[in-house]
């Protein structure tokens, strides 16, 4: 059996491949319409697959790389949790996020009020 099949692609494949990812992340997509919990069973979803293919993936990365298989586990399990933890924030985090340019957006957050003053990230003060 072998260990990976590989294929080869034009310019003109990377070129389609470029243009669905673009039109799949566009304003308006249905990716980006997609409700936020959805988005988070998703990724939970690929969380699961990882899981059930990990000591496959685990060998699989131990011979790309050459580092031991437990090593390797051990990277998977902590990619599963990495997973996990942010499909939970999918419809947690709010804010407004405004496209700036072509390869850059903007996300709003309120600033909350503590002791009736704004937090001041980035600084320290006495409270």
């Amino acid at each position: 059996m072998p260990v990976i099949i590989l294929f080869l692609f034009s310019q003109a494949d990377v070129d389609l491949a470029v243009a669905a990812a673009r039109k799949a992340f566009a304003v308006g997509s249905a990716w980006r319409t997609t409700d936020p919990s959805a988005k988070g069973k998703l990724i939970q979803k690929f969380a699961d697959l990882i899981e059930r293919d990990r000591a496959t993936l685990a060998q699989l990365e131990s011979l790309d790389n050459g580092k031991p298989v437990g090593d390797s586990d051990f990277d998977i399990g902590m990619a599963i949790d990495c997973l996990r933890y942010f499909a939970g924030w999918t419809d947690k985090i709010h804010g407004e996020t405004i496209p700036v340019g072509k390869n850059l957006n903007f996300t709003y957050f309120p600033v909350f009020p503590f002791r009736n003053r704004p937090v001041s990230f980035g600084s320290t003060s006495k409270l």
